[in-house]
């Protein structure tokens, strides 16, 4: 009896049985982001020494630097439009919050992915068959391209979070569980313009359109704008309207946005969209770029892109477009189109690994060949997982510690020492010293530079 009793808890909690030990594990593997301490002084004079204030500058800070700076700087009151301008600031100022308040802004990544997963289980409940539940919850814990934003201070991660999150209430509106469904999905829309740049939304609201012209709902159609706006402005209103309730100049500084948008479109790398998602090879666009291979490639990208376009395309031989499946795959095929259009960066497909989750399981579910699928996809998961969080490269952090040897920026080198080494030396002491011997370690499953004594 108690044996049955066991199995009939554990077949109940099934799903909690598989979120809970992979979460911890990845948290453990990145244990290093809890004792992590922002520090501001470090960070302004970073920032103002940076590319972004003297051209041609030694220190370059990536965008990782500077949106938990920004961030802790529009906490503290500074006007979005005068820093960083051209980003928008509801990402940077939730990181600024955690950087002022707990004097960590990773702990807000940490708390951006608990959402996201509790989103995206939400949204598997919401479309696919009980049974395929697990598998599709496996596919996305285990994703190290998804895990490994909680090591950063990036904008892609919540994002992610309020795209899912819209599609979430907007498939709940499909499904007939009411009109309040439909505006909290088109104000997460209008939140998420407010995180990054619009085009980053546009795939999701675009079919949102169609579903509702394929429906007759031509007052919702005239709706959509009107809620992404109100989402918009709600992204602002502690970054600026807060400090600032006159709306006429917070429309008219928006021309700095556009002309600055507009004057940095770039070129568009569309053959690394292709090669990325089939094989994991990246090219930047730059001059002397080189072919990458990053870590956290799997083949979640692949199988999850021949899954959407596969789907939906049944879907449209069907006419069953405008069911839940018809809008995720089309939501997803319109996004990788999108990516042709912009300087595309790997990053910039997070906001596809739900869908991709999602529609691999259900894609498999009635092909024979399903079983050596899977055991490509989870082998290659197992792989890219421990390559990126269980056992990091140590080979870009000593590619990156030396850049920074070879052009004396003796500040970020010391950030990259580990606490013994930090104890045994201060910063002044560090920067106007003789430079001592370094040996990489591993410190909290992070690595770092100890000082040879």
């Amino acid at each position: 009896m108690s044996f049955k009793v066991i199995s009939k808890f554990i077949n109940n909690n099934k799903i909690t049985f598989i979120i809970v030990p992979i979460i911890l594990t990845s948290i453990y593997f990145c244990r290093w982001i809890l004792v992590y301490k922002f520090e501001p002084k470090y960070w302004e004079n970073f920032y103002y020494e940076s590319q972004w204030n003297i051209p041609n500058s030694k220190r370059v800070i990536g965008d990782d630097g500077v949106y938990r700076y920004i961030g802790y700087r529009l906490v503290n009151g500074e006007n979005p439009f005068n820093v960083d301008y051209w980003v928008p600031p509801f990402g940077k100022y939730v990181y600024g919050l955690g950087a002022k308040y707990l004097s960590n802004p990773l702990f807000i990544s940490l708390v951006f992915y608990l959402f996201l997963v509790f989103v995206f289980i939400k949204l598997c409940k919401e479309i696919l068959p009980k049974k395929l539940i697990p598998i599709s919850l496996i596919i996305f814990l285990l994703n190290p391209f998804v895990v490994s934003e909680i090591k950063n201070t990036m904008l892609d991660l919540p994002l992610t979070l309020l795209l899912t999150s819209s599609l979430l209430f907007f498939i709940r509106f499909v499904n007939s569980k009411g009109n309040i469904n439909f505006y909290i999905s088109i104000i997460f829309l209008g939140l998420a313009i407010g995180t990054k740049p619009p085009f980053f939304v546009a795939a999701y609201a675009l079919v949102f359109a169609l579903f509702l012209l394929s429906k007759h709902q031509f007052k919702k159609i005239f709706l959509l704008p009107i809620l992404m706006l109100m989402g918009y402005i709600l992204a602002y209103f502690f970054p600026y309207f807060i400090h600032h309730p006159n709306p006429i100049p917070w429309i008219r500084l928006h021309q700095k946005v556009f002309e600055f948008q507009k004057n940095n479109l770039g070129s568009q790398n569309w053959f690394s969209v292709i090669t990325y998602l089939l094989y994991g090879r990246f090219m930047g666009y730059w001059v002397g770029a080189k072919a990458l291979y990053p870590t956290d490639f799997n083949f979640v990208f692949t199988f999850g892109s021949i899954s959407v376009f596969a789907i939906y395309i049944k879907k449209y031989f069907a006419r069953k477009i405008t069911d839940e499946f018809g809008i995720i795959c089309l939501v997803g095929i319109i996004y990788i189109l999108m990516l042709f259009l912009v300087d595309f960066w790997p990053r910039y497909l997070m906001p596809l690994i739900p869908i991709f989750s999602i529609a691999i399981p259900y894609f498999l579910s009635t092909k024979k060949i399903s079983y050596p699928i899977y055991l490509a996809i989870f082998l290659s998961l197992f792989f890219s997982y421990n390559n990126t969080i269980i056992s990091p490269p140590k080979e870009e952090f000593e590619k990156e510690f030396s850049g920074f040897l070879l052009l004396d920026r003796r500040k970020e080198m010391y950030q990259l020492l580990n606490t013994e080494s930090k104890l045994s030396t201060s910063e002044n002491n560090f920067i106007t010293g003789e430079l001592p011997k370094f040996n990489p370690i591993k410190e909290n499953n992070q690595w770092r530079m100890s000082i040879v004594q």
